[in-house]
């Protein structure tokens, strides 16, 4: 395991999310979970991929697989939008208050109020 070489994967990953390839960026942090499966970073940022390819149930699982490791308000922020996209509306209201909780975020943004049908 080479911490250089994660780097490196880290700001590739980065720059396929900043030119909007999460699809790419997606892949390159599974290649750093396999690598560092004890990093809720990597997870949370998959997540975040996985969010802008509509792919809403994996997002739910990298979060909760991210919070077991280490709970942050960050992660519960991914979480809830995870959820509410998922149309999980209760669950993504907690997240979201979970990360105001942590003080990750001041407003829950709308996230505990599901759309009208």
């Amino acid at each position: 395991f080479s911490e250089s070489g994660n780097s490196k994967k880290q700001s590739q990953a980065w720059a396929f999310e900043k030119n909007n390839d999460y699809k790419s960026a997606s892949e390159i942090y599974t290649q750093l979970i396999n690598d560092n499966p004890e990093n809720n970073s990597y997870y949370n940022n998959r997540a975040k991929c996985e969010i802008e390819l509509s792919d809403y149930k994996s997002a739910i699982k990298d979060c909760e697989k991210a919070l077991s490791i280490k709970p942050s308000g960050w992660i519960y922020y991914t979480y809830a939008y995870a959820l509410y996209y998922d149309e999980k509306y209760k669950d993504a209201c907690n997240a979201i208050n979970k990360s105001i909780e942590m003080g990750y975020t001041k407003d829950n943004e709308g996230l505990c109020d599901p759309p009208e049908n």
